[in-house]
């Protein structure tokens, strides 16, 4: 008879404020602050973005196969005699390698092994495997045969750690990683996506992992865990951390995964979501009101916290070529903007290598343009988009905006002999600007910026109003001929009056 293989995986959650200090099973981990407490608003989203070629080079670089089956240096025995075993060197390098795929295709730092660690999770596998009161549980129950030494560093590991079953012995590691804990979605997990958000963590420096096959009923099959606990990287801060990442391949994401945004600092339950297929057009809202498909806003302590969760009705699968649009709102926590934007491309690890990364007749694959610097009427400002493919950067200079003026104040009336004078003031960079008053009758056609002057300068002021450019243009005084509309023939006839061809009236 054939064998249905089943999976399921649990997760702790650790929960963290600013003002306390987590103690779990003895060991302390300390909160890590993700958004600046400053009254600036942050950008949700700061975080690496990977091309496909460096994507690609880091995979190649740190071989490790999704397949790659579990060897032991030692084996480990579920049953009395006890013995906790332990990892081969291979497997270990494999899982972190794996493990360092995820983070690196997330824009994370790699996480090293730990040897303590290692030995925690591999007895919290044994442990967890040999408690015949559950399939799968963080407190596992000590068998009565079982030494105290062996359960309470099992205990301490299971409290600690992602955990997960299958149920076949040939279950590995690798495929727990990244179609287990970073899949997520079964009913259990799919609100919180802990598991996800442990390996997701950016203050996560290091970790271990442990294995161990049951052959006796009950419950048999692959039991596994990776220390998740670790916040030794006290340099992280990374915010916005996505998966399915901007560009994703489609190798790591599978049929049907839910998507999440983890920002690190708590978010509102309003927040919404809008999701778009760039190529189809077709659109999924998600809100905690209606959604097309499951949303959850998990603001517990998983990793990062302030995650967003949504996943489409249409049990979507993904291929090459595929691309989504990601707009976010109402975030509502006043340290960082209440709204963001992102794409998602995916790719293939298959895909032909022959791209714009090495090949200059094959055209980038840019995404969105971003500002980098806004422009202001005292400075001009900067964009930058990014080829997906390759990671070469395109800016171009935003121009000076228009100065922001308040009301025209009147310096000096005019008389019947003299000109006179108001001035108006930019609210944002106090550049003030003047204009003559002419007494009535006196008006000086031409001068369509009111300086007192006739000049190549309102040559220009009328240029650019007839192109409809935010500038101030006196109307009256534009309108040369006299016609009562201002027209590319009074232009011409300001032109021809600079080059000494006429005279103005």
């Amino acid at each position: 008879m054939k064998i249905k293989k089943l999976f399921i995986s649990t997760v702790l959650a650790c929960s963290m404020t600013a003002s306390i200090l987590f103690t779990n099973m003895g060991i302390s981990y300390n909160t890590i602050v993700y958004a600046d407490e400053k009254n600036t608003q942050q950008e949700p989203i700061n975080i690496a973005k990977r091309s496909t070629a460096e994507i690609k080079q880091y995979i190649k670089n740190h071989p490790a196969n999704i397949s790659d089956s579990v060897t032991y240096a030692e084996t480990p025995n579920t049953e009395n005699p006890y013995n906790i075993g332990m990892l081969s060197n291979e497997t270990l390098q494999s899982g972190i390698n794996i493990l360092n795929h995820v983070r690196y295709i997330a824009g994370l730092s790699d996480v090293t092994l730990n040897n303590d660690y290692n030995k925690t999770a591999q007895a919290a596998a044994v442990v967890v495997a040999a408690d015949t009161t559950s399939i799968l549980s963080h407190f596992p129950k000590q068998p009565s045969d079982m030494s105290d030494d062996i359960y309470q560093l099992g205990a301490k590991g299971a409290s600690s750690s992602n955990i997960a079953w299958g149920s076949w012995s040939g279950y590995t590691l690798n495929d727990s990683i990244v179609n287990g804990w970073m899949d997520d979605g079964d009913p259990g997990n799919i609100d919180r996506l802990g598991h996800r958000r442990w390996i997701l963590n950016p203050s996560m420096g290091a970790t271990g992992f442990g294995v161990a096959v049951k052959s006796k009923a009950p419950n048999t099959g692959t039991y596994l865990a990776m220390y998740s606990f670790d916040r030794s990287n006290k340099t992280a801060n990374e915010c916005g951390v996505s998966w399915p990442a901007q560009t994703m391949p489609v190798e790591y994401f599978g049929t049907n995964f839910p998507w999440s945004i983890s920002f690190g600092v708590s978010i509102s339950e309003n927040t919404t979501v809008k999701l778009t297929n760039n190529k189809t057009g077709k659109v999924w809202n998600f809100s905690k009101n209606s959604s097309d498909g499951d949303f959850y806003i998990s603001n517990d302590g998983y990793g990062q916290i302030g995650c967003v969760i949504f996943r489409p009705s249409d049990n979507l699968s993904y291929k090459s070529g595929d691309s989504y649009s990601v707009e976010i709102s109402n975030l509502g926590n006043s340290t960082i903007k209440n709204e963001t934007s992102y794409n998602v491309n995916f790719f293939s690890l298959e895909d032909n290598d022959n791209t714009c990364a090495n090949d200059t007749s094959i055209p980038h694959t840019y995404g969105n343009w971003e500002v980098v610097k806004t422009a202001t009427c005292l400075e001009t400002g900067l964009e930058h988009r990014v080829c997906s493919v390759c990671g070469k950067e395109e800016t171009k200079t935003i121009p000076l905006l228009s100065h922001t003026y308040g009301e025209w104040v009147t310096i000096k009336e005019p008389t019947q002999t003299e000109n006179g004078s108001r001035q108006r003031t930019c609210t944002v960079c106090g550049h003030i600007e003047t204009q003559v008053l002419y007494p009535q009758g006196g008006e000086k056609y031409g001068d369509v910026n009111g300086d007192g002057e006739v000049n190549a300068s309102d040559a220009v002021i009328l240029k650019k109003y007839l192109a409809q450019m935010d500038v101030f243009c006196d109307k009256k005084l534009a309108d040369m001929n006299h016609d009562g509309d201002i027209t590319s023939s009074d232009a011409v006839i300001l032109l021809k009056h600079l080059a000494g061809y006429n005279n103005l009236g």
